[in-house]
C-alpha cells in the first residue's frame, strides 16, 4: 500500500501467510501458507518462487527477514511432531539462490536482526548477540535486554519487534499460559479447572461429564473423566480440535501427517479399538462439528486461510460433498439442536463474520454478527448463538428463533470478558453446557500493555 495516497497493489496470493519481509534489492520474502516454504517475488509482483528448501524434520517454515545483503534472509523453521532428540526447530540463515540453509541456533520462537544484532527469547528474557552479516554467525556472548517479554508458541513468535533506528517496542506476559474455566450462565466467573491441566483445543461432552483435550505442547488427544478424574489417550501428538458425536460413543479430530496438513480421524471415546480415517482426500480436513442425528460430521476443507464447509456421511459412510462455499473463506460450522441450521464464520463481507443457513442447503445466509465474530456455537437449548468478537476480547451471545422458515436474530448482548484462547484451527476454545455455563478456556498472565525503548544501542554500550 502507498503511504501516502493509500492505493493497494496486488502482489500475489498469501491466503494463510506467516511473516513477509521487503527486501532493499527490490523483492518481497514471504510464506503464503503454514506449510509452504519461504517464498520471493518482486515487489510489484509476479510468480512467486521457492528460496527455501524442504528439510527433514521439519514441518513449517516462517517469520522471513530480509538481511542488508540483499541475498540472505533469516526464518524460523519448526515441527508440528512433538518435539524430541533431533529436534531441528530454530532460526534459519537461507540464501536467495537455494544455497543450503544453516542452522543460526536452537530457538521456541522465532528471533530479529537489527543494528547488526540478533534478538532472541530465552523464556521471558529478551537477549542480543553480535551477528557478523558477512559471515553469517552469531559471535561474542549473548546479553540480556529486557525481562517479562511475552511469546505466543501457537505461532512461534516472541511479541516483540526491533528497527535499525534503535526502538524497541514489546509486550509482556505468556499469552500460551491459559487454563480451563467455568463461566455462570450469567456470565461471572466460577472456579478454574487447573487440575485438569493445560490444552490447547478442548471440547465439553454433550453430557458435560467429560473433556476432550489436546494437551499443550505436546499434541496429544486425551479425554478427561470429571466424575472419576480417569483420563485416556486417545491420540498421540499433532491432534487438534476434537468433536463428540451426540452419543458421545466417539470423537472425530484432526492429526497432522508427515507433510504437516490435517486430516481426519475418529476413534471411539473409551480408547478402545483404533483411529479410522474419514474423507481421504490429498487436502486439509479439520472436523468442527457432529449432526445430532449422528449421521455427518461437519468440517473445514482446505488449507486454513483457503477453506470451505463440507459434510461427509457417517453412519452410513458416504462420499462428502460441499455445504458452504463461497469464493473466499469459510470455515468452523456448527450445527443448531435440531440439525436444521449451521452456524459458521466467513470473510465473504472482507472481515470475519458469523452467518447461519440451512443444512446441507443450499439456501440465504444470513449476518448474525454486527461488528465482527468467529468461533460461533450454538446452545445445547438453541435459544441463542454465542461467538467471539476478537476486536474487544469479549463472548457476545445472540438470541435466536430458528422454528419458522427463516431464522430470527435478537440483539448482540455482552456475556463473558476476557481473553480467549485460540486454537491451531478454531477462533475461540470454549464449550457450551447444557445448565447454560461455559466453559471458556482462558488465556492467563498477558499484559495489554506496550514498552517503547527508544535508544536501545546506546543502553546496550553502557
Amino acid at each position: 500500500m502507498n503511504i501516502q495516497d493509500g492505493g493497494v497493489t496486488t502482489v500475489c496470493d498469501a491466503p494463510n501467510a506467516r511473516g513477509g519481509s521487503w527486501s532493499a534489492a527490490g523483492f518481497i520474502l514471504f510464506t503464503p501458507t503454514i506449510s509452504s516454504p519461504i517464498m520471493k517475488v518482486a515487489a510489484t509482483g509476479g510468480n512467486p518462487v521457492a528460496v527455501s528448501s524442504v528439510k527433514s524434520g521439519l514441518t513449517t517454515y516462517r517469520w522471513p527477514q530480509a538481511l542488508p545483503d540483499g541475498k540472505h534472509f533469516l526464518y524460523f523453521a519448526a515441527t508440528h511432531a512433538k518435539a524430541g532428540a533431533g529436534d531441528e526447530t530454530g532460526m534459519y540463515v537461507g540464501s536467495t539462490d537455494g544455497r543450503e540453509p544453516v542452522l543460526l541456533l536452537h530457538l521456541p520462537v522465532s528471533g530479529l536482526f537489527a543494528g547488526g544484532r540478533f534478538f532472541f527469547l530465552r523464556g521471558t528474557t529478551l537477549m542480543e548477540q553480535a551477528f557478523d552479516t558477512r559471515r553469517l554467525r552469531l559471535t561474542g556472548e549473548p546479553r540480556t535486554v529486557a525481562s517479562g517479554v511475552g511469546y505466543d508458541l501457537g505461532v512461534w513468535r516472541g511479541t516483540f519487534s526491533v528497527a535499525d533506528s534503535g526502538v524497541l517496542v514489546y509486550s509482556g506476559g505468556d499469552p500460551s499460559s491459559h487454563y480451563l474455566q467455568w463461566f455462570g450462565s450469567n456470565g461471572q466467573p466460577e472456579k478454574n479447572m487447573t487440575e485438569a491441566g493445560r490444552y490447547a483445543d478442548s471440547a465439553l461432552s454433550p453430557k458435560g461429564t467429560r473433556l476432550a483435550g489436546v494437551n499443550d505442547p505436546q499434541g496429544d488427544l486425551w479425554v478427561i473423566d470429571f466424575e472419576g478424574g480417569a483420563r485416556v489417550r486417545l491420540a498421540e501428538r499433532n491432534a487438534a480440535n476434537p468433536v463428540w458425536s451426540p452419543d458421545e460413543r466417539e470423537i472425530a479430530y484432526a492429526r497432522l501427517d508427515s507433510a504437516g496438513i490435517p486430516k481426519m480421524f475418529v476413534r471411539l471415546s473409551d480408547g478402545s479399538g483404533s483411529e479410522r480415517a474419514l474423507a481421504a482426500e490429498p487436502v486439509a480436513q479439520v472436523p468442527t462439528g457432529w449432526s445430532p442425528d449422528g449421521r455427518y460430521i461437519l468440517y473445514n476443507r482446505g488449507p486454513t486461510g483457503n477453506s470451505h464447509i463440507w459434510a461427509v456421511p457417517v453412519a452410513p459412510v458416504g462420499k462428502p460433498f460441499p455445504v458452504v462455499q463461497t469464493e473466499v473463506f469459510d470455515y468452523d460450522a456448527h450445527l443448531s439442536p435440531d440439525g436444521k441450521w449451521i452456524v459458521f464464520s466467513s470473510v465473504e463481507s472482507g472481515t470475519d463474520q458469523v452467518y447461519v443457513t440451512a443444512f446441507p442447503g443450499p439456501g440465504p445466509r444470513w449476518q448474525v454478527s454486527q461488528q465482527t465474530g468467529g468461533g460461533a456455537k450454538w446452545s445445547p437449548d438453541g435459544k441463542w448463538i454465542c461467538f467471539w468478537n476478537g476486536a474487544h476480547n469479549v463472548l457476545l451471545k445472540v438470541a435466536v428463533s430458528a422454528g419458522g422458515e427463516r431464522p430470527v436474530f435478537g440483539a448482540e448482548k455482552q456475556f463473558i470478558n476476557g481473553m480467549v484462547y485460540q486454537g491451531p484451527f478454531s477462533d475461540a476454545d470454549y464449550s457450551l453446557a447444557r445448565d447454560g455455563r461455559v466453559l471458556v478456556n482462558r488465556v492467563g498472565e498477558q499484559s495489554s500493555r506496550f514498552t517503547i525503548v527508544t535508544n536501545w544501542q546506546t543502553d546496550l554500550a553502557k
